[in-house]
């Protein structure tokens, strides 16, 4: 090829390196125009008038209103929204029920359920039906038609506990559980409870004990097993009554005798956990329940993402179906972190 013909070939090479350069930036220019486009949109919406409620038993459970209800007013913070909750003050689910189906009269936005029992579930079917979002947190109503379930793995949560306690007493001993029988959360944790310790020859599994959700059922069963087991060698708590198993063992003076797993991480377990009674806690994120819950009902109304060009006519949703927040330890060595100290 001539000295002309490579310079000529170099000079078409050039320009369609260019033009294709431009092309793409033309292109990238017109996407991001779109994208700032319906996010303008989304932001001068005017949602100041649009409600998210949380229904939820045990409404007045510190757990909840530390946590649960804080996740759910920094939502409504960041988004300019109003956000309700309502429910029982004690473990009642006809009450929650009845909660439930009063919020749907109103037709909020969205509404989250607390998922504790599966006769939430025709609630849960008539808001839906009734073009109302629905997401479970906490605890999952599966068959329901709710569109997304947030929460913790519980079936992991009892294999954590099993692993932590199993690793507490070395291997071998007499030991219990304590949670809310006839919820699904609980059977899940119960059944990683079970099947974790199965891999220890040398444990014995007295039981899974009903607490009812209830601290002077807790004390009372922690007291009972002791008396009838003095070589109980250790405790798992999966809800949120660690405290009251705490105060028995404080009573009895067996703190560290008897080794505990708990579950969470609010004042009253971390004290458990520093004045000896309490070994490892098992904490959940459940400010994140909430607040991502809420986001993705929120989503759902107004995320200008699609899947497909008619999502809800071809039975989809722009939203995730199932969202693990994970689980984390606290123990001695790391509790500082979790009171601010360090």
């Amino acid at each position: 090829m001539s000295t002309r013909s490579s310079f000529k070939w170099f000079v078409m090479v050039v320009a369609l390196v260019m033009m294709a350069t431009v092309s793409m930036s033309c292109e990238k220019k017109g996407r991001e125009g779109e994208s700032e486009k319906a996010a303008k949109a989304v932001q001068k919406e005017d949602v100041s008038q649009e409600e998210y409620v949380d229904v939820i038993a045990l409404s007045g459970e510190p757990m909840f209103v530390q946590n649960d209800f804080v996740g759910l007013d920094q939502f409504a913070k960041e988004y300019g929204v109003k956000t309700t909750v309502v429910g029982p003050a004690q473990w009642d689910i006809d009450a929650m029920v009845k909660s439930l189906d009063e919020v749907i009269a109103r037709k909020p936005a969205g509404i989250l359920v607390h998922g504790f029992s599966p006769a939430l579930k025709g609630g849960i079917n008539r808001a839906i039906d009734a073009g109302i979002p629905v997401v479970c947190v906490d605890a999952d109503v599966p068959d329901s038609k709710r569109l997304s379930f947030i929460g913790t793995d519980w079936y992991k949560v009892g294999v954590v506990h099993a692993q932590r306690l199993a690793k507490l007493i070395g291997g071998k001993g007499k030991v219990a559980g304590f949670l809310v029988l006839g919820i699904d959360i609980y059977e899940y944790t119960a059944q990683g409870y079970k099947d974790e310790l199965s891999k220890y020859p040398d444990i014995k599994l007295l039981g899974i004990y009903n607490d009812k959700a209830n601290a002077d059922e807790t004390f009372r069963l922690t007291t009972d097993l002791v008396a009838a087991n003095p070589d109980l060698a250790g405790i798992s708590i999966f809800d949120g009554q660690t405290p009251a198993v705490a105060a028995a063992l404080r009573e009895l003076e067996m703190g560290g005798k008897i080794k505990v797993t708990g579950m969470n991480v609010d004042p009253p377990m971390i004290k458990g956990l520093e004045d000896g009674f309490i070994q490892v806690l098992v904490g959940q994120k459940r400010k994140l329940f909430t607040y991502y819950g809420a986001k993705l009902l929120y989503d759902y109304n107004h995320s200008p993402i699609s899947i497909t060009p008619n999502d809800r006519g071809a039975g989809i949703t722009n939203i995730p179906i199932r969202v693990d927040t994970g689980i984390f330890l606290v123990t001695p060595e790391n509790v500082k972190a979790f009171k601010g100290e360090v």
